[in-house]
C-alpha cells in the first residue's frame, strides 16, 4: 500500500510538473499568434492563424484540466470558500464564450444577478466553465442559457442547452475521466475530462450536480450551494 500511494504520488508531482512547464511556451506560442494577426497578414493568413490559435487553446484547455486533477490527486487544491457574487463569474464567463457561441452560429444567453453564494470562486468558475464548454461543444443549433434561482436557503445555477440530449445509461459514465457523450459535434469533440473535473469539484466544496436530459431537446446541469447573505459579503 505505502508503495503504491508512493507511485501515485511521484505520478502526480511529474503531471504537475511536466504540465505546468508545458504551458508556458503553450502561452508565448498563442501571444506569439495574436501579435502576427496584428500585423498585414491577408485574410486566408488570418483564417489559418485563428485555426491554429484555436487548436492551442483546446491543448491549453486540457492541459489546464491534467493539472488541476493531478494536483487534486495530490491534495494540492484547498477550497477557499467564501461568499461569492455570481456577477463576478457570470460576466467573464459571457466574455470567454461569447466569439465562440457566435462562431458557431449558437445563442448564448447567460441572466444576470445580484446573487451571492459560499464557495471558492477559482474553482466554482472551473465548473460553470466546464459546463459551458461541454454544452457549446456538443450543440450543433440553438444555444445555450446559464441562470441561476433560490430554492429555499440555497441558490441552483442551471446551464441548459438545446443539444442531442444524453441517453440515461450514460448520465453516470459522463462524469468520469475520459468517457464522452456518444453524439459529438465532429472535430469539437473533448477529451472527456471537463465533467470529471465539475464532479471533483463539486465534491469538494459539497455542491451538489444534477444533471436533466431529454434525448433530441438538450440537457440542464444544475450546481446546488449554499446562498449567502448581504451580511456575509465584504464592502
Amino acid at each position: 500500500k505505502q508503495q503504491a500511494e508512493a507511485a501515485s504520488s511521484l505520478k502526480s508531482s511529474v503531471l504537475i510538473s511536466v504540465t505546468h512547464d508545458l504551458l508556458q511556451p503553450l502561452n508565448a506560442a498563442r501571444l506569439t499568434l495574436s501579435t502576427l494577426v496584428e500585423m498585414n497578414v491577408p485574410e486566408q493568413g488570418v483564417a489559418l492563424i485563428e485555426q491554429v490559435d484555436r487548436s492551442l487553446l483546446t491543448l491549453e484547455d486540457l492541459l489546464r484540466t491534467l493539472l488541476d486533477i493531478s494536483k487534486l490527486d495530490a491534495g494540492m487544491l484547498r477550497p477557499d470558500v467564501c461568499p461569492t457574487l455570481l456577477s463576478s463569474i457570470f460576466e467573464p464567463l459571457r466574455q470567454e464564450f461569447a466569439s465562440l457561441a457566435a462562431k458557431r452560429g449558437l445563442s448564448l444567453r447567460i441572466r444576470p444577478t445580484t446573487d451571492a453564494v459560499v464557495s471558492d470562486p477559482l474553482m466554482l468558475r472551473r465548473i460553470l466553465q466546464n459546463l459551458l464548454a461541454n454544452a457549446l461543444r456538443y450543440t450543433q443549433k440553438g444555444g445555450v442559457l446559464m441562470g441561476c434561482r433560490s430554492v429555499g436557503g440555497e441558490t441552483c445555477i442551471q446551464v441548459h442547452d438545446t443539444g442531442p440530449g444524453i441517453p440515461e445509461a450514460q448520465r453516470q459514465a459522463i462524469f468520469l475521466e475520459f468517457q464522452r457523450g456518444e453524439s459529438s459535434a465532429g472535430d469539437q469533440a473533448g477529451f472527456g475530462l471537463g465533467l470529471s473535473i465539475v464532479r471533483r469539484f463539486a465534491s469538494e466544496l459539497g455542491h451538489e450536480i444534477k444533471l436533466a436530459s431529454r434525448l433530441g431537446h438538450g440537457s440542464t446541469f444544475s450546481v446546488t450551494l449554499p446562498r449567502a447573505t448581504s451580511a456575509n459579503l465584504t464592502p
